[in-house]
């Protein structure tokens, strides 16, 4: 017997009932496999619905223009220029001697 695994459910913001086609999967039985068509066998196609909720494709898309992510820049942190250290390397004023400090040595025997 075929399985299809089916996700349907409402949409978190306009609550209209959606099924997500991306995440639907069509599992062949072997008869079917050998006739090569999906649920082409005696038993037929048996059918798992799961529930899932998620924004549907047009309200993503309409919250899409609120969702985003802020990039810092040197002009949005004025006093957080790089310092440079004894061996004249740019480092943060939080971290004056960089990462060099937490650097592993390779030992050389």
């Amino acid at each position: 017997m075929c399985r299809m695994v089916a996700f349907a459910g409402y949409c978190t913001v306009c609550a209209e009932f959606f099924s997500w086609e991306e995440l639907s999967q069509e599992l062949s039985c072997l008869e079917a496999k050998n006739n090569g068509v999906f649920g082409d066998c005696r038993k037929g196609i048996q059918v798992e619905e799961h529930e899932f909720d998620q924004e549907c494709d047009a309200c993503a898309e309409t919250n899409a223009a609120d969702e985003g992510v802020e990039v810092d820049t040197e002009e949005s942190y004025p006093d957080h220029q790089p310092v440079e250290n004894k061996k004249g390397r740019k480092t943060s004023p939080e971290h004056p001697h960089g990462a060099e400090r937490n650097r592993k040595r390779q030992r050389l025997s």
